[in-house]
């Protein structure tokens, strides 16, 4: 009987392609019993779905950081939408810590300060007085109601 040909995959290039590509390509080298690059596939690919999701987790809390800066600098922000992109960007983040269990509340302390930048920065091109401001606190950013009626409206 002529042994299967093993063949090797790049898996840095594959991991970028579809799930289902991964998924076929992860199946075909268990059937090939190449244990050893199945062992460093799902390594590769375990690697990339935390990266994957610490920048979700990122991109979520920056854009949550980015409405409550425009929030306190702009009356334009103080409304029922405003406050509901907040709420949603809370549930994302939120969503994020239960289906990721790579990710707690140690992954958003770390990535505070470089989300804070970004987010400043973005507001600041809408709300140019926002460049004052040093620092937001976890209160601020995950209890704080902001809903128009805290501001009268």
């Amino acid at each position: 009987m002529e042994k299967q040909k093993i063949k090797k995959r790049n898996w840095t290039e594959l991991i970028l392609e579809s799930d289902t590509t991964v998924a076929r390509e992860l199946l075909q080298t268990y059937k090939e019993g190449n244990i050893v690059e199945l062992g460093e596939a799902l390594k590769i690919n375990y690697e990339n779905s935390i990266s994957g999701a610490e920048l979700e987790l990122l991109t979520h809390l920056r854009y949550l950081m980015e409405h409550i800066i425009l929030l306190r600098f702009s009356d334009d922000y103080k409304t029922q939408e405003q406050w509901e992109k907040i709420c949603r960007l809370r549930s994302n983040i939120d969503d994020d810590l239960e289906w990721n269990d790579c990710l707690n509340e140690n992954s958003i302390k770390n990535e505070w300060k470089r989300a804070f930048l970004s987010a400043k920065e973005l507001a600041t091109i809408f709300a140019p007085q926002a460049s004052k401001l040093k620092k937001l606190k976890w209160f601020e950013v995950f209890e704080q109601s902001y809903h128009p009626s805290d501001y009268g409206k």
